[in-house]
């Protein structure tokens, strides 16, 4: 299983590789009035207008904001997840997967633990980072977006 580490402000984590589009750096993000601290903004991409969630902001951390030096993980369900650094792409044996400590479940959003380079870094299942009213104010945000570009 290939999995990205990417950086979480001193806290690396993990994604599955298999749920990513592609990785890209941040092209001016179009920020809309009043919207939530974690929703980034708005870039069009071949046509499709996609929402980039700051990853820090999610977890309680500053918001990252436009840095030149970010780097976005495009999904293949279209939202880009902005973290400070994307650090590097591994093959993992998915039988390495560590079970996480009942106290360290990353708000409820890792499937486990992989070791590496002797660090425990959480895998983030990407398709739990939003609950379900985070994911309907992310569809009324781009709404709004796709008004305002169209």
């Amino acid at each position: 299983m290939k999995i990205l580490i990417c950086d979480l402000g001193n806290q690396p984590v993990a994604l599955n590789a298999s749920g990513v589009a592609r990785l890209l750096l941040p092209p001016k993000l179009l920020k809309l009035p009043f919207s939530p601290s974690w929703l980034a903004g708005f870039f069009s991409l071949e046509g499709a207008s996609v929402a980039v969630v700051d990853v820090a902001a999610l977890f309680g951390r500053p918001p990252l904001g436009e840095q030149l030096y970010a780097h976005l993980v495009l999904l293949k369900d279209s939202l880009a997840l902005q973290f400070p650094r994307v650090l590097e792409i591994l093959e993992v044996d998915p039988e390495s997967l560590s079970p996480l400590p009942p106290q360290d479940t990353f708000q409820g959003l890792a499937a486990g633990i992989i070791r590496h380079r002797e660090q425990s870094i959480p895998l983030l299942v990407d398709s739990l980072l939003l609950t379900k009213a985070e994911k309907s104010k992310l569809e009324h945000f781009a709404e709004l977006h796709q008004a305002r570009v169209a």
